[in-house]
C-alpha cells in the first residue's frame, strides 16, 4: 500500500494517537521510514503537543510524544466537584422538597 504524503499527513493525526487501524499504522510506519519530509512533518507535530511524554520510533529516529495523564488527572478533579455539585443539588432539593410537604400536611 504506498499512500502519498497528503493521505499520510491526513493519518498522522490517527497514527499518533494510536487509533489509526493496523493496516493505516503499517503504511504510515513504512511511509515515515523512507520520507524525510513526513518524518520532519511527524516530528513537528509531536514536538507541538510534546509534554514529557514518551517517544515513537519510526526508521531513522524516536519523535517525541505527548503524555497526557496531566490532562485526564485535571478532567478527573473537575467531574469530581461536578459529582459532588449534583449530589449536593440533589439533596438540597430533595430537603426542600421533603420540608414543604411536612408544611403541607400541617395544615
Amino acid at each position: 500500500m504506498n499512500l502519498d504524503c497528503d493521505m499520510i499527513k491526513d493519518l498522522l493525526a490517527l497514527y499518533h494517537d494510536g487509533l489509526a487501524s493496523p493496516a493505516s499504522k503499517k503504511a504510515v510506519t513504512a511511509h515515515l521510514q523512507h520520507c524525510k519530509d513526513c518524518r520532519a512533518y511527524y516530528k513537528q507535530y509531536c514536538s507541538m503537543y510534546h509534554k514529557g511524554g514518551t517517544a515513537v520510533r519510526t526508521g531513522e529516529g524516536s519523535y517525541p510524544c505527548p503524555d497526557y495523564t496531566h490532562l485526564a488527572k485535571r478532567m478527573r478533579y473537575i467531574r469530581g466537584f461536578l459529582v459532588m455539585g449534583a449530589v449536593a443539588y440533589t439533596s438540597i432539593s430533595v430537603s426542600m422538597l421533603m420540608l414543604l410537604f411536612m408544611r403541607l400536611k400541617k395544615r
